[in-house]
């Protein structure tokens, strides 16, 4: 009877050596390979939305610096007239909705038209402001 125990463990370690085992392997080469191969993809994905996004967020802001360098050009192109200008930054304001708020500046910094309309802005001093600042810097619009 000792013998046949001894048989029995023997043909059943050999079962696991031959059979179990290199399904264990296969198994676990198979969930690194699946792993590694799912997170390159949700990465590859995550890269592209970002970038996708990212061209959507340029077009937008694109679009208001667009509208902001018309009004410059127009400006440049004529005298200032309060009346005309208020009317336009409120067209502006109403039209796109992107901004909130339009400020006008002269050479100094000083507040000559705001939209929405506000008197208490009207001849404010901006020149201290870091928006200011940088749109000398760059003799740009913010």
């Amino acid at each position: 009877m000792r013998l046949f125990s001894s048989l029995r463990r023997i043909l059943f370690a050999n079962y696991l050596l031959i059979a179990v085992l290199p399904l264990v392997f296969f198994g676990l080469f198979s969930l690194v390979l699946v792993s590694s191969n799912l997170k390159q993809e949700v990465n590859d994905k995550n890269n592209l939305l970002a970038k996708s996004m990212a061209r959507e967020v340029n077009l937008f802001l694109e679009q208001a610096l667009d509208i902001l360098t018309h009004l410059g050009d127009i400006e440049e192109g004529s005298n200032f007239q309060h009346e005309n200008w208020q009317a336009r930054l409120e067209s502006v304001i109403t039209h796109y909705p992107i901004f909130e708020m339009i400020q006008f500046l002269d050479g100094k910094g000083g507040v000559m038209s705001v939209a929405p309309f506000n008197p208490d802005y009207i001849d404010s001093d901006m020149s201290a402001q870091d928006y200011y600042i940088n749109a000398i810097k760059k003799d740009g619009y913010y």
